[in-house]
């Protein structure tokens, strides 16, 4: 990493419609890791440049890096219902216990430009346009920024918003250059999620020795506080090697940002799939589109949530079809029970398609 130029921040003082924690913010302090080590639930590390550029987007690199570990200690501790998991599971958020979200989409839908972005446009991106799986729309070691910042296709960004249903995004400021007490206050905020901060670059950055201020003022990063040690070190997530750094109890740090994920007290599990079935499915088969239908037929309450999503088309499946057609009308009762729900022909399809992708 190239320690003398902006790796992705573009300083943003907060405006009156920025929560500031001890000011105006509607976010209650609640402590959550009293240990203050979100270690355990951080996601897997992902570099922020590919072979022929860097992404400039460590602003939102550093964000989601906050969400996704509060949504994988949400999932550890058992705060998600068993519905909401199996969703989340099969819309691609959570993969091999971890929760991972595409920080391409959100990247291009904060407006990153070549020169970077600001906390507030990261922050209100996932607020309101939701956070989408990182294999809907994943990055590849030789993408160019042309491609990284492709278009995103309208039915991811439909999908993406269908997670604002059973979560809530805020952030709020939790320290701004000039006040007295960063490291206080991150001591303190910590405690109820990692921490964003927007802060310098100094040398010599990839290391893993502590990295102590060198007088720069400017922000030029941005990374994820997740640790604070009784030494006086905190514990740095990164975008570029080593991706776990520590920084000196006096680094400057000009501001700090805490992303807050709660779930809604009204939330309910999105009732869309946004899939369109085509293609008749029949008894015996196996193809990722009967996994589709089987949620879909758990979605309608024919199918129970307890049986596994397989998408191999056996009898278990053949009475939830049966029981589906039954309650939409979907055939006569002769074709229902000479068919014994061992197909999905046009009708059924049509009705499905009604439902769960409108």
């Amino acid at each position: 990493m190239e320690e003398n130029i902006n790796h992705g921040v573009i300083e943003q003082e907060p405006q009156g419609f920025d929560w500031i924690a001890g000011a105006e913010t509607g976010i209650a302090f609640i402590e959550r890791m009293p240990a203050a080590n979100w270690e355990k639930f951080l996601s897997d590390p992902e570099l922020q440049k590919s072979s022929k550029t860097d992404f400039m987007d460590c602003v939102t690199q550093s964000f989601l890096n906050e969400l996704e570990a509060q949504f994988n200690w949400m999932a550890f501790v058992g705060a998600f219902t068993a519905e909401q998991i199996h969703w989340l599971t099969r819309q691609g958020y959570l993969i091999g216990g971890k929760f991972n979200f595409s920080k391409r989409f959100t990247a291009k839908m904060s407006g990153t430009t070549i020169q970077g972005n600001s906390a507030q446009n990261v922050g209100n991106s996932a607020r309101h346009d939701g956070l989408l799986p990182e294999s809907d729309w994943p990055v590849t070691a030789d993408m160019s920024w042309a491609e990284h910042y492709a278009e995103i296709p309208q039915a991811l960004k439909d999908k993406a918003k269908k997670i604002l249903e059973i979560v809530e995004i805020a952030y709020e400021f939790v320290y701004i250059k000039g006040a007295l007490g960063c490291q206080e206050a991150i001591k303190k905020h910590i405690k109820q999620a990692p921490l964003q901060i927007l802060a310098p670059v100094c040398s010599p950055w990839n290391t893993t020795e502590i990295i102590k201020s060198c007088g720069k003022a400017a922000a030029e990063h941005a990374t994820t506080i997740y640790k604070f040690e009784d030494l006086k070190v905190f514990n740095d997530f990164d975008h570029y090697n080593p991706v776990l750094k520590r920084l000196d109890w006096d680094y400057y740090i000009p501001y700090v940002v805490k992303g807050v994920v709660s779930i809604k007290k009204e939330a309910v599990i999105p009732t869309k799939l946004l899939h369109e079935f085509t293609t008749t499915l029949k008894y015996g088969q196996n193809a990722p589109e009967i996994t589709l239908l089987q949620d879909a037929l758990k979605l309608d309450g024919d199918m129970s949530l307890k049986v596994p999503s397989t998408g191999y088309y056996g009898n278990i499946t053949a009475q939830a079809v049966m029981g589906f057609q039954r309650k939409h009308n979907v055939a006569d009762e002769a074709e229902i029970v000479a068919l014994q729900g061992r197909q999905v022909g046009p009708k059924t399809r049509a009705k499905l398609n009604d439902l769960f992708n409108k």
